[in-house]
């Protein structure tokens, strides 16, 4: 079973709610690896603020939304360290382009090269308003 802890849960109190809701002792249950606890970043600060500015001089009132991703990431070794760690998005797109499957985990996960400069220019502003 894979189970996508989030930044606050524990594995020990996971493994003991997989337990209770096995009800069996004799099934064994136990990690394959070592998940890390790691705390969580706050979703209100510097980062949040810099990509509001940012997305709001580059396209005017488009709405910024929090999300937390449900795959992997390299923040769950850095956040342990003391270090925040955030996603930024990902390219840009329209509806069009994620219903041709031009999107992450897509049949064809390609984005177009027109939105690249606009990426970049996203990005860089960001980490020159948090450098700030």
């Amino acid at each position: 079973m894979n189970c996508r802890l989030l930044p606050d849960e524990k594995p020990e109190t996971i493994r003991g709610e997989l337990v209770t809701a096995i009800g069996d002792l004799e099934v064994e249950v136990r990690a394959l690896n070592d998940p890390q606890f790691a705390p969580v970043s706050p979703i209100n600060g510097e980062v949040t603020a810099a990509i509001r500015k940012i997305a709001r001089d580059l396209w005017g009132t488009v709405t910024v939304v929090q999300s937390m991703g449900t795959g992997g990431t390299d923040s769950r070794w850095l956040r342990p360290l003391g270090v925040k760690a955030y996603g930024i998005g990902r390219l840009p797109g329209t509806p069009q382009e994620r219903r041709q499957g031009h999107w992450a985990h897509g049949a064809d996960e390609r984005r177009p090269l027109r939105w690249i400069p606009e990426y970049f220019r996203y990005l860089r502003g960001v980490v020159h308003e948090v450098a700030r």
